[in-house]
This record gives C-alpha cells, structure tokens and sequence, in this order.
C-alpha cells in the first residue's frame, strides 16, 4: 500500500512538472511569433515608404520633362524674336498665342499653380496661372513684374542649356530652366502647388492605425495626414536626425500612443534630402497574431485534458479492487493516448505552418493590388494626360491659323483630332473623379442655382445626339420651382450622364426629361415599385426635394443587370453597349455625386420597354423659388 502512494505522489509531481514544462514551450513559442511578427511588420511598412518616396520622385522627375517642353513652343520662339525687334504688335501676338499654349497645359496638368517666361533681365513677359489659386506664393504672382532678386531665377539664369534647377519655397515648389535662342534669352518658371503633391500620399496606409508624414532630413516637418504637428513627432523627427538615409525603428511614446513603430525612406527633390515615413501602433500586429492565439489555447486545452487523464488513471489505481492485468491494460491505454495526443499536436503544428504561409500570401497580394493601382494612376496622369495636353493644346492653336491659315481638309482633320482628344480626356478625367471621391477628395462648389435652367441647357446639348434618330425630346419642368445649393457643373454632368445613356439605348420613340418638386412621403412609393432598383438607402430626411426624371422607350434593362448599371467599369452585356462603347463610369460617378449631396437615386425599367432613371436632391428652406428676383 506504501509503494502504491509511494507511486501516486511520484506520477502526481511528474505531471506537474510535465505542465510547467508545456506552459514554458508554448510561451517561448508566443514570445518568438511576436517578435517574428513585429520583425516582418516593420520590413513591409518600410517597403511602403519606399513606394511613396519613389512616387514623388517620379513627380518631380515628370516635373523636369514638362519644364523643358514648356520653353519649346514655336509661339515662344517667335516672342523672343519680336522682343528682339521691338515690334509692339507682333509682340502682343505671340505673347498672346504662348498664353495659349500655357492655360490648356495648366487645365490638365492640376500639380502646377502657374506657368511665366521672363526675359534675361527678370521681366515678366508671359504669366499663366490657375483660376483659383490658395497658396500664399501663388497669390504673390499676380502683382509679380520682375523675378530680378527671386533666387530660383537667378540661379536659373545662371545654368546651361537644358539645365533644370529646383528650390522649394513654404508651400510651393519652383522649377526653372534656361531659354535659347542663338544665346541665353530668359528663363521659364513653373510654381508646384505642395497640397497636390501631399494629396497623392495622404491615402498611403498600411493598418488602421497608420499615418503617413514628410520632413527634411533637417527636421522640418512637410505634411503629416493627421495634421499633427512638429512638437508632436519629436520622437520622430529625433530618429530621422539620427537615420537621414532612412529605415525604421520602434519609439516608447509620441503625441500620446505608445510603442509606435516607425519607418522612414529618404528621397532627392533639388537641393533637397527628404524623407517619407509611415507610422502605426503596435496594436496592428497584436491584431496579426490573435488568430495564432486560437491554435495555442487548442493545444493547452489538450494539455489539460492530458493532465485529467493522468488523474482518473492514478484515481483508479488507488482502487483495491483494480487487479495487476487491469493496470497493465490501462497503462496501454494511456499510452495509445498519448500517441494520438502527439499525432494532433504536430498537426496542428503543421496547421499553423499553413496558416502563415497563407497570411504571408494574402498580404504579397494585397501589396500587388495597391502596386498595380498606383502604377495605373500613374501612367494615366502622366503617360496620357501630358501627350494629351499637346494634341488638344496644338490642334487648337493651328485651327486658329496662329501658324498660318489651313486648308478646308486639313481643318477637317485637325477638329477630329481636337475632339478625339478631348473625348479621351474626359474619360482619363472620369477615372479620376472616381479616384477622387473614393478617396474623399473631391470637393462640391455649391451655390443656389435654377436647376431648369440646367436642364435645358442640358437638352440642347443631347439634341445633336438623336440628330437623324426618329426620337423627340420632351422636357416637362414644373413652374416655380425653389432654387437648390448644389454643385452646378456636378448636377448638369449628372443630368448629361442620364439623358445620353438615353438617346444612345434609344432607337426611336420618346426621351422624357421632368423635374417637380416632391414630397418626402412620396419618394417612397415611387421607390417601392416592384420593377425600381436603388443601390443603397441613404435614409433621406424629412424634408421636400426636387425630382429630377429621364423616361426613355429603349431597349430596357433586366432585372438581374440592374445592380450592374451602378457598378463602376461594369457595362451591361449587350449588343447596344458593345456598339456604342464607353467606360462604365458614368452612372457610377452619377450616384455617388448624389450621395454628396445627401440625395438618392435609382432606376426602374422593364427589358424591352424603355427605362425610367430617377435623382433627388434636397431643397434648401431658405431657398427662392424659380423667377423670384
């Protein structure tokens, strides 16, 4: 019987020391995928500073090739000539044909706030700039005659043929190259508007808790899209001072987070060493390594139930009725439990392997998703729009016979080359409309205006599409209706959308347009018609609206390709979409123009018997009515 306790108390502490043993591995194990986790967290965040460093090299880098197309055209060179001779007349010509060449450029290209050419004694011959320009540099332009003590066009005068020379300036950059023409005569100036260069990387995040900064290797801080400010990252600009060149590291506390983890990647712009760094808290990588949690919460779970075993083994033991055979028996049963208890937990191993290995996947994916959409965004700012630029700028000028008079053919080509500039432009600029406003980067320009005056102006613009069609265009606009706060280029764009998705799935028939005003309590009993889809509710208030319609008797839309019609770059399979091509943005970017401003809207149609496109858009109380002086 002594033995027999003897032998209890034996196994008791073994199984003990064998639970103390697996809670010591396993938290081994805890503090290893951890840090492994925060390790590969910093090298991936790093990788994206890089990305973002790389980008607004890249603008820059685009920057010098504009300047130096910029003091290229032929009106520029017949300027100098004419400032050469003094000849008043031809000098307002060709200063005027260059003011021509560098407005279009400025229309398409939103990074530069102006564009100048100045004689080589600093005289300001030719100034463009943007309509609406916030930045305090900018606004100097407008008063500015001569750049004689500015420092960019001193040292500008001073550099060689095709030299660029760049020099931040607050919150303008300028960029300047010398012009020739047999010798130094002049410089051109463009202005770099910085809250456009900031706005490409405020999106940049990697985890919930990130934010993207810009400083100087100085310690200057740039751009933080949280908008703190200098004395709130000094842990941060400490690490930049010490690590000009860039990498990452982890610092206690700053502007009240603690454990942030940080890192940097450096870039050239001019004279300039900058760096771009993303920041976020470690909370992103507990987040990481919760679901590994899981596995090591199963395998203490075995652990007990191994520990429970050991005791209802031992319980039996201690039974005098349990014969020697009976021990024997289940000494052997124990053991089959302890094989098949290994068995699991080196599965489970093996599940955890995959489980990183599938992690590690999905982040290289989502690394290879936002690298292609930068790199679209990319080459379609600058790959298209800049070509883009000198086709319509161009063609325009020579239509005017800046460069002498044309022949009837050559006018008729160089219109289709002007309009299929321009149509390819407004389909780069639907692309980034959408990216604007998913990015929450659009801004509306409200004012109280008459929205039937919009339509009909509307109208008259969609009547040469159904020039030729056996189609009449009816427009039934309600007397007296109130004015409405709304963007009003947004609101026509949004009208001209529906109306020609109309005329061009239309063959013959009728295109309805009506506008009334409506009550809340009736917008529901038109949104609840069997044959209607809208993509969201908005949950609208309680408040009147005006109603704006599009009824045509085209081909219609089936019930399941409703969804379709909102989705973006989704076009419905069908032969009138593939004849009349497009881009699938329109009635896309439509909705979400209306969702800002707090309206709805949606579509009812039955296939083969036309469609009926509805919005609505609140009425402002304070608002006039139609007519109302």
């Amino acid at each position: 019987m002594v033995k027999r306790y003897l032998y209890i108390g034996v196994a008791a502490v073994t199984a003990s020391a064998l639970l103390y043993l697996f809670i010591l591995v396993f938290s081994d194990l805890q503090e290893t995928i951890e840090g492994h986790a925060k390790e590969e967290f910093n090298s991936e965040q790093h990788l994206v500073t890089k990305r973002v460093a790389s980008q607004i090299e890249d603008i820059f880098n685009d920057a010098k090739w504009s300047i130096l197309f910029l003091k290229q055209p032929f009106a520029l060179m017949k300027l100098i000539d004419a400032l050469s001779s003094g000849d008043k007349k031809e000098i307002d010509y060709w200063r005027n044909g260059l003011e021509k060449v560098y407005e279009p450029f400025l229309n398409v290209h939103p990074l530069y706030s102006y564009i100048l050419f100045a004689d080589s004694s600093g005289k300001v011959i030719v100034k463009a700039k943007r309509g609406s320009i916030k930045d305090t540099g900018a606004g100097d332009l407008a008063n500015l005659e001569n750049l004689s003590d500015d420092p960019v066009f001193m040292e500008t005068i001073k550099s060689d043929i095709d030299k660029i020379y760049i020099s931040r300036h607050s919150s303008i950059t300028k960029i300047g190259t010398p012009v020739y023409r047999d010798h130094k005569r002049g410089a051109v100036i463009a202005g770099i508007n910085m809250d456009n260069v900031f706005s490409i990387i405020s999106p940049v995040r990697y985890g919930e808790s990130s934010h993207v900064m810009l400083f100087t290797d100085k310690g200057e801080q740039l751009f933080c899209s949280w908008g703190l400010t200098r004395e709130q990252h000094k842990g941060e600009i400490e690490f930049i001072l010490k690590n000009p060149s860039g990498g990452y590291i982890e610092i206690p506390e700053s502007h009240g987070v603690k454990n942030i983890l940080v890192a940097g990647s450096a870039l050239k712009v001019g004279e300039e060493r900058w760096l771009a760094a993303i920041e976020s808290s470690e909370e992103e990588i507990i987040k990481r390594i919760r679901e590994l949690d899981k596995y090591r919460q199963r395998l203490m779970i075995i652990l007990v139930f191994t520990i429970i075993g050991f005791s209802a083994y031992f319980h039996k033991i201690r039974s005098d009725r349990l014969t020697a055979e009976v021990r024997v028996e289940e000494a052997e049963k124990t053991s089959r439990g302890l094989e098949i208890i290994n068995k699991e937990l080196a599965d489970s191993k093996k599940e955890l392997e995959v489980l990183n290995k599938e992690l590690n996947s999905a982040n290289e994916r989502l690394k290879s998703i936002d690298r292609l959409k930068s790199e679209f965004l990319a080459t379609m700012s600058h790959e298209l729009r800049t070509p883009l630029n000198s086709i319509i700028g161009f063609s325009k000028v020579i239509l005017k016979g800046i460069d002498g008079p044309v022949t009837e053919l050559q006018r008729t080509d160089l219109t289709a080359i002007h309009q299929s500039g321009q149509h390819l432009l407004s389909i780069i600029n639907d692309i980034l409309d959408l990216s604007k406003i998913e990015s929450g980067k659009i801004e509306l320009l409200k004012e109280m205006v008459d929205i039937g005056e919009i339509a009909e102006e509307t109208i008259s613009t969609v009547s040469a599409l159904v020039r030729g069609k056996p189609i009449k265009l009816v427009a039934d606009i309600e007397e007296n209706l109130p004015l409405v706060y709304v963007d009003k280029t947004r609101i026509r764009q949004m009208i001209l959308n529906i109306l020609s998705n109309a005329a061009k799935f239309t063959d013959r028939g009728e295109i309805t347009l009506t506008i009334r005003k409506i009550r809340y309590e009736d917008i529901k009993s038109i949104e609840n018609n069997p044959d209607s889809y809208c993509p969201r509710r908005t949950h609208i208030r309680d408040r009147d609206f005006i109603l704006v319609s599009v009824r045509d008797t085209g081909i219609g839309i089936k019930k399941e390709d409703m969804p379709k019609v909102f989705e973006e770059f989704r076009q419905i399979d069908s032969s009138f979409a593939r004849r009349e091509g497009g881009t699938g943005l329109g009635m896309a970017i439509s909705y979400k123009f209306i969702e800002l401003h707090e309206g709805e809207m949606w579509v009812e149609s039955q296939f083969g018997k036309g469609s009926k496109f509805h919005f609505v858009i609140p009425v402002e109380r304070r608002g006039k009515v139609r007519g109302e002086k």
